[in-house]
């Protein structure tokens, strides 16, 4: 009997989101990024399998291993016997170790006679693996044995001491990570955009716009749209060279949206820290996030039919966006991304109908250094007399069906109420923040010297301020910065070098 594994990484976003050293982050992206595109494909290749599944269509049954396919931070394998899946499996785990020192491994396996049997194999499979991630334990690698000094950031002892201006002591996890940031950075042949430090991403628009951003996406309804599809195949022969050409699919489909921005918008400096399949995160300057998600997602929806993931239907994706300080802990920040990311999907689960699914984006503006989880935060700081004055999320998506909830169209038209004074819109904010009667003398003392609110073509539910909308507006008034400004910005840098 042969055997079917799935081997899983697991703890990534630690991994790659628990330093503020921008190096760390990149470099840590990178090497989660090794784990399946060298590491383990060098492996295999070592004992003689087909790792290349993406030039391949049909399963090959007479290699010694073949990857069936690999995405979303995990590999689905076949091996001849017990054996060899064994110690590959060791081999593997043992390269993660010396190579991450920090990324964790989950793998389960079942016998399978690669028959008719492949759907019902593969939900056995997973339902192992959830099992197994379940109990996994996870132990702290030694290193070193100091006698005195650990990393302040992991407790882990010191290996090295970077006599820079820093002058810091670092463990084998984060000289890894920076090994790896030194050697992707040499590899780059365009280095535009690649900075070492949270200080040189902002480094234009330091002031009081001087946030940094961080970008969560995710693909709407993918693991619905692929379970519909594969459980119309029961047998590997021909369930195999699907499942390998859907995963090709959605890998292009997010990535070229991705690129896409990013060549629209060159001198806009942005790091891709997570770029694997529907699964995105990006950092930026915060002043440019709101309008560079919003692209993205414009992207995926415009993706041409013939390179849709799945035919007929129209790819969709949400995104979070939080905008923070520099010295505030990376891996919270994360964190709220993908609340916000969740809250917009919510919405999006919401409004969809089966003829047409929504492209939604959520946001969190977090100025102090308080470390909470988002549902916490907006309670706290924007629930006033049981309303909340949040109108987010918004909607991307243009289509007819969703004309009646917010738009995002309509915040960037009227970010910052541009027709009000600046000082008239800052006091309705903050009357917003306060009650909605204090807004309404707001409101009616601008009505008599000449400002009017705009329009809105959208409703809000009952648990939201009747200013809900405009307080957004107002929130992310010096955070909406058009995409092309840095481009202006570098051309009037070099008429006057």
């Amino acid at each position: 009997m042969a055997i079917l594994a799935v081997y899983d990484t697991v703890g990534i976003q630690d991994y790659i989101f628990n330093s503020n050293k921008l190096a760390e982050n990149v470099g840590g992206s990178k090497l989660v990024a090794d784990i399946f595109a060298s590491f383990f494909p060098e492996i295999i290749n070592s004992h003689r399998g087909v790792a290349n599944w993406r030039e391949k269509k049909e399963l090959s049954l007479n290699s010694s291993c073949e990857i069936i396919y690999q995405g979303g931070g995990n590999a689905y394998v076949v091996f001849q016997d017990q054996p060899l899946f064994q110690l590959v499996t060791e081999q593997f785990l043992a390269e993660i170790v010396q190579k991450t020192r920090g990324v964790g491994l989950a793998v389960a396996a079942i016998e399978t006679d690669l028959g008719d049997n492949y759907y019902d194999d593969m939900k056995k499979l997973n339902q192992r693996l959830a099992l197994a991630k379940g109990n996994l334990n996870r132990p702290m690698l030694a290193g070193n044995q100091p006698i005195t000094k650990q990393s302040v950031r992991t407790g882990s002892p010191v290996t090295a001491f970077i006599s820079d201006e820093n002058k810091e002591y670092i463990d084998v996890e984060q000289g890894l990570k920076r090994q790896r940031y030194e050697y992707y950075r040499k590899e780059r042949k365009n280095s535009l955009g690649l900075v070492k430090t949270f200080d040189g991403l902002i480094e234009d628009t330091k002031g009081a716009d001087s946030f940094i951003a961080i970008i969560h996406a995710d693909g709407n309804n993918m693991g619905k749209n692929i379970g519909e599809i594969m459980s119309n195949f029961s047998s590997y022969e021909k369930a195999v060279p699907e499942i390998r050409e859907l995963s090709k699919r959605i890998d292009v489909c997010y990535k070229e949206a991705t690129e896409q921005v990013r060549e629209s918008f060159p001198d806009i400096k942005v790091i891709e820290l997570i770029g694997d399949g529907d699964d995105i995160t990006l950092v930026l300057p915060g002043k440019y996030a709101l309008k560079y998600a919003a692209e993205l997602l414009k992207n995926i929806e415009n993706t041409v039919p013939e390179k849709r993931p799945f035919s007929g239907v129209k790819p969709t994706a949400c995104a979070g966006v939080v905008l923070f300080r520099a010295h505030y802990p990376f891996a919270n920040a994360y964190k709220l991304a993908e609340e916000c990311c969740a809250s917009a999907k919510k919405l999006a689960r919401q409004i969809s109908t089966d003829a047409a699914s929504a492209s939604c984006i959520d946001f969190h503006l977090h100025s102090s250094g308080f470390v909470s989880d988002l549902e916490t935060l907006r309670e706290q700081q924007y629930v006033i007399r049981e309303k909340s004055v949040l109108a987010r999320p918004w909607c991307i998506s243009k289509d007819e069906a969703f004309k009646d909830y917010p738009s995002f169209d309509w915040l960037g038209e009227h970010v910052g109420l541009k027709n009000w004074s600046r000082n008239k819109s800052k006091a309705l904010r903050n009357a917003i923040a306060f009650s909605d009667f204090d807004a309404d003398l707001v409101v009616n003392q601008a009505k008599s010297l000449g400002f009017s609110l705009p329009p809105v073509t959208f409703c809000l539910d009952d648990e939201k301020s009747k200013y809900a909308h405009y307080f957004d507006v107002l929130e992310i008034a010096d955070l909406f910065a058009d995409l092309t400004e840095s481009e202006v910005k570098k051309h009037d840098d070099s008429d006057n070098a």
